[in-house]
């Protein structure tokens, strides 16, 4: 399952159209707030997420979700890229940070290492069970 947070509805469609054939399950919300709604319904294994939203930047809102005991694996897309905000997305414990536009392989290639990663850290809970 895969969440995709970002307030423009442009790419949110082109993430669901790219991702939905892999993936099955893709929801979307247009701010922080709504996907904070959906996560308190849903576990997701991947969050895709933008850092520049009205509101709320995305990186403050999981920080905020990192303190209370959120662990949904981040990818963090953002047109305004720099190394502080790289730096700070990866001490908020995001996954993989991609800058835009980027390309449907580039989001494809950060959706399959967060994949395997998972799958890796499933079958080591279940060997250690």
């Amino acid at each position: 399952r895969i969440l995709i947070v970002d307030d423009e509805p442009g790419m949110r469609h082109f993430l669901v159209k790219t991702l939905i054939p892999v993936c099955g399950t893709v929801d979307e919300a247009p701010d922080a707030e709504t996907a904070e709604r959906l996560l308190s319904l849903k576990q997701y294994d991947i969050m895709v997420l933008d850092n520049i939203m009205p509101g709320q930047k995305g990186l403050d809102w999981l920080t905020i979700q990192r303190d209370k005991g959120g662990f949904t694996d981040t990818i963090m897309i953002t047109a305004y890229a720099d190394l502080q905000t790289a730096i700070a997305a990866m001490r908020a414990g995001v996954s993989d940070f991609l800058v835009k536009p980027f390309r449907s392989n580039q989001i494809m290639n950060a959706l399959r290492r967060r994949l395997e990663f998972a799958k890796l850290k499933r079958e080591n809970f279940l060997l250690k069970r």
